[in-house]
Formats: C-alpha cells, sequence, structure tokens
C-alpha cells in the first residue's frame, strides 16, 4: 500500500500528520531500507533521489515494570520525517529536534501520566502544558529503562555432538536486542549508544563516531566500519567476519574474543591499548554459511541481492577461505592478538588511565561510556584494574556517575569492593 499527497496544501497537511513524509509504503513482509530504496528506485528509475530513514521501535520496561512501546529517532531523520507543531513539545520543531538528538526523550500524554513526569496534569493545571523542557530544567527528570537481555550457551548433546549451527544462528539473530542490518548510518554521531547484542550485518557505519559504544555481542558480518572512530568501544565477543576495518580508530578498543575472518586490519594503536586478546581466527562454518546465504536471498530486489551476494562470497568459498589462510591480513591479525597476549607489565595501568580519562570527560551527554567502562571493568579477564576505575569514577569531579544506569552502578561498587585489596 502507498500513501501519500498528491498537490493541495490540505492533502499535505493531512499527510504529513497520517504517513509522516512525503510517501509512505507498507510492505506484505519485512524488508530492511536498503531494499525498499531499491524498490523505489525500480518503479521511478535508477536516478530518482530519495531520502529515507529507519525508525527502529522497542520496548523498554520502567522500575515499575510497565513496558512502553519506544521509536528511536535516528540522526538526519529531520530531513525525512514531517513534524508539524503538535508533534513534539515546545514551540520550534528544529529546536524539539535538537533537544532530542542531546539525549532527551518526549512521551504522550498517558505514558506522562503513568510515569508522573510534569506535563500530564496529574497534579492539577499547574502541571500540564506544552513546554519544551531542557535537560537542566527543573521539572525535568532522568529516567532509566531497561530492556531484557539474553545469554546463550551452546552445550554438545549426550553423544558429544554439536547442535546444527544453522538453527542456532537463526536462533541468535531472533534474540537480538535490535535489527539495524543494512542501514546506512555513515558519518553517524553513534557515541556512547548502546548497540549490545544487535544485529548490525552489513550496516554502513563508515566514518561514523563510536567512541565509548557498545558493540558486545553484536552481529556485524559484513559490516563497513571503515574510518570509524571505535575508542574505547567494546566489541567484545562480536561477529566481524568480513568486516571492513580499513583505517578505523581502535584506541583502548576491546576485540577480546571477537570472530575474525575476512576482516580488514584497522588503523595501528600507537599507545599499545586496543584489547585483541583471544580472537577468534575462524571462517564460518559450512552451516553459518548455508544461514547466511539463505537470509541474502530473501533481499529483494534481484539486482541488490545479486550484488550483496557477490561482496560475500570471500566468506563463503572455500577456495578464498584457504587464499586468506595465508594472507598478510591473517598474519597481522595473528600478530596482534599476540602481542595483546604479551603486552608490558605496565599495561594494566596505563589502560586503566586512558578510560578513567575517558570515564570522567567533561561534556558527556550522558553516563554511557561510564556505563559501558563499567560493564567491561567487571568482565572476566579485564586487563585493567577495576578497583582505580570505581575510585576514579565516584571522585567528586566526575559527574558521569550521577547519570550512569544505577544497577551498573551498584553492581560494579560490590564487585569493586569485593576486589579491594584488604
Amino acid at each position: 500500500a502507498v500513501q501519500g499527497y498528491t498537490g493541495t496544501l490540505v492533502d499535505e497537511r493531512t499527510a504529513d500528520a497520517q504517513v509522516g513524509g512525503d510517501l509512505q509504503v507498507n510492505f506484505e513482509t519485512p524488508v530492511n531500507m536498503s531494499t525498499s530504496i531499491e524498490v523505489l528506485r525500480d518503479v521511478g528509475g535508477q536516478d530518482l533521489a530519495v531520502s529515507a530513514t529507519t525508525t527502529p521501535s522497542l520496548f523498554l520496561r520502567s522500575s515499575d515494570g510497565d513496558a512502553y512501546q519506544t521509536w528511536i529517532v535516528m540522526n538526519g531523520s529531520e530531513d525525512v520525517l514531517r513534524w508539524g507543531e503538535q508533534s513534539l513539545p515546545g514551540d520550534d520543531v528544529g529546536t524539539s529536534l535538537g533537544v532530542l538528538a542531546n539525549g532527551t526523550f518526549s512521551v504522550g500524554e498517558d505514558a506522562a501520566f503513568s510515569l508522573d513526569l510534569w506535563g500530564s496534569g496529574r497534579d492539577g493545571r499547574s502541571d500540564r502544558g506544552d513546554d519544551l523542557l531542557e535537560a537542566d530544567d527543573d521539572r525535568s527528570e532522568v529516567r532509566r529503562f531497561t530492556y531484557e537481555e539474553v545469554n546463550i550457551t551452546v552445550n554438545t548433546d549426550d553423544a558429544g555432538g554439536m547442535p546444527d549451527l544453522n538453527v542456532l544462528l537463526e536462533a541468535y539473530r531472533v534474540t537480538l536486542s535490535l535489527d539495524l542490518s543494512y542501514v546506512d548510518l555513515s558519518d553517524s554521531d553513534l557515541s556512547e549508544r548502546d548497540f549490545g547484542v544487535t544485529d548490525l550485518s552489513r550496516t554502513n557505519l563508515s566514518g561514523a563516531d563510536l567512541t565509548g559504544a557498545n558493540l558486545s555481542g553484536a552481529l556485524m558480518i559484513g559490516t563497513d566500519l571503515s574510518g570509524a572512530d571505535l575508542e574505547t568501544a567494546t566489541l567484545e565477543l562480536a561477529m566481524l567476519q568480513g568486516a571492513k576495518l580499513d583505517d578505523a580508530v581502535v584506541r583502548a578498543t576491546d576485540f577480546r574474543g571477537a570472530g575474525i575472518w575476512q576482516t580488514s586490519m584497522p588503523r595501528t594503536d600507537t599507545t599499545g591499548l586496543a584489547d585483541f586478546t583471544g580472537l577468534v581466527l575462524n571462517p564460518l562454518s559450512e552451516s553459518d554459511a548455508d544461514a547466511v546465504k539463505t537470509d541474502l536471498t530473501q533481499i529483494r530486489p534481484g539486482n541488490l541481492r545479486n550484488t550483496v551476494l557477490a561482496s560475500m562470497k570471500p566468506l563463503m568459498e572455500p577456495s578464498e577461505v584457504r587464499r586468506w589462510n595465508q594472507s598478510p591480513p591473517h598474519q597481522q591479525w595473528q600478530y596482534v592478538m599476540n602481542q595483546s597476549a604479551s603486552a608490558g607489565f605496565d599495561y594494566a595501568d596505563r589502560l586503566t588511565e586512558h578510560l578513567s580519562k575517558s570515564m570522567c570527560k567533561e561534556g558527556l551527554a550522558n553516563g554511557a561510556i561510564a556505563t559501558g567502562i563499567a560493564r567491561r571493568a567487571k568482565t572476566t579477564g579485564f586487563r585493567g584494574n577495576m578497583v582505580q576505575l570505581y575510585d576514579r569514577l565516584r571522585g567528586r569531579d566526575c559527574e558521569s556517575k550521577k547519570r550512569m544506569d544505577p544497577t551498573v552502578y551498584r553492581d560494579f561498587s560490590i564487585a569493586a569492593e569485593l576486589a579491594r585489596p584488604k
């Protein structure tokens, strides 16, 4: 189904309110943004200029246990979505969008009432209005919401055999918190964002600012990270087979246990703080490759599918697998993994100092970097000093602790105190 407006001013305003843009296309089956753009170009011609955006949706749960459907407004969406004055608080749409981009949120009247937020009218006439509240406004509040985290353990059967990895890969994909596969997020400011256990397969993150981002456990097969800034980001256990990391900044980045194959090398970390210990330098298994092929065959239209299949061919062809096994990039990954494992005696002190500065840096929009570093510090095999990081975090001049996830801060404090030398 296709909705839009035909030219009149009244019709345009109606379309803006009901459709959200100049054109809204509803597909019978789920498709990603790249596929939908190609469909439009198949109809309107390959030279058709299309501006599109993805608006991910997920359910977040409040501390009271209530669930709220939440839409994520991505950077650049202001050039696509039509925002009326009634759709956002305040009198100026541009100002409201700018405040949203700075880590705030907007809720409807019913949700505001149940959450007991200012503006819902819950406390009478003085508690009702359409004011735009900045973060430092006395009427604004910091609220913490959570989503379910899923941990998967693969066990052998009674005969010692492994389960069907084809089924497991699909099951893992289903459990991912968010599906952003094939989305173009190039040059976006995604610093401090939480993309843990997210499907980012074939997503374009080239040139993106991902400093301090959490990408642990993310599915990043064929993802373009070329030129991205990954300083202090966590990619522990991420699946990076076929990913492009050319010229990516990886200063103090956590790659522990990440899956690497046909993966290009990032820029050299001159500080020597990036952690590459435990890399899994193995190709996709036959079952994994079959699962990827099955997923790719669902792409429409055919010309886009063929392009993606061709780009993924080196990951799945046995001859290409053998060739890469002897290639310089494979040897370079092996070298940085060995170098990380044999880092100097002062590595822990230097890593701790760097993470401390990043964690308490002035002007951070929220406590996401501190939250990510606290999570990283509690994991088995962390090679910095958790106690020193905790002491730095609770210092008077470190404002990040006030904006951290309170559950993570509590667990971090307990773990640090238990680890503190008696």
